[in-house]
């Protein structure tokens, strides 16, 4: 409820911060009680012949919150098919470090990571610019963060490449069960980084061109980082691109 990912803490935890919790569809459950919660999927688990999880993280944390259960032979790792983009965009890491950001971005999105990180580079007078190909929940200081709004997926490499952006983050505070947004920006050969949470960050880790941060860090460290990255790329991009061409498909979705 503070906005903060718990890492299913103990169920003592869960019964304080569900019954505060206002957030996205928690606000749905009128019991707010997560015996029930938990006994109610526990009972569903149980039924089931077959458990789907989209990655090796979701698999982990499925155990995590219903330990008692066997799962070993009913879970099923089968990532989503994503389609693949309609072309590879130009980016310049040449110039200043100019961040993208892609999806509708709520607070369990990095909603509020954004609003930080514009408010620090604002503070700073740096110039670092912000283009969120998407929207945002939260005001943004216009002068920093740039709003595209809705998109076609078909669309997206062409904005990516008039936008300016050249390094993308993934600025989710909670791990995603699979990652549309983190599989099309690989497929499109972007520099991405994102939190140590999750789908992403399985994929990230696997990706030469990838930067994973921890989820504890301050806007000022994650600006320091990115700038870091970007300088790392600027100066041997070409042998990264290289090498992931010669060692990654364009098309791989089963990390």
């Amino acid at each position: 409820h503070r906005g903060k990912y718990c890492d299913i803490p103990s169920i003592n935890v869960c019964k304080e911060c569900l019954s505060k919790n206002e957030f996205g569809f928690i606000s749905l459950f009128l019991d707010r009680d997560i015996k029930i919660w938990r006994n109610r999927w526990e009972q569903a688990l149980q039924t089931a012949t077959e458990i789907i999880c989209f990655s090796k993280s979701s698999k982990k944390l499925l155990e995590k919150a219903y330990p008692l259960l066997d799962f070993q032979e009913k879970i099923v790792i089968r990532p989503h098919q994503v389609s693949p983009p309609s072309k590879v965009p130009k980016i310049h890491l040449e110039s200043d470090l100019h961040i993208g950001v892609v999806g509708h971005i709520n607070i369990h999105k990095g909603g509020y990571v954004i609003k930080e990180l514009a408010d620090h580079i604002k503070r700073k007078g740096l110039p670092i610019r912000i283009t969120v190909f998407g929207t945002i929940e939260g005001a943004c200081d216009p002068k920093v963060v740039r709003l595209l709004g809705e998109y076609k997926f078909s669309e997206l490499p062409t904005l990516i490449e008039s936008s300016g952006a050249n390094i993308f983050f993934m600025p989710s505070i909670c791990p995603e069960t699979f990652s549309y947004v983190t599989h099309e920006l690989i497929q499109m050969r972007l520099p991405l980084v994102c939190f140590n949470l999750g789908a992403q960050a399985e994929r990230v880790a696997t990706y030469e061109k990838g930067l994973i941060l921890p989820i504890d860090i301050t806007s000022e460290e994650i600006i320091k980082r990115l700038q870091a990255f970007h300088q790392r790329l600027r100066t041997s991009g070409n042998d990264v691109e290289k090498h992931y061409e010669q060692s990654t498909p364009l098309y791989q979705c089963g990390m």
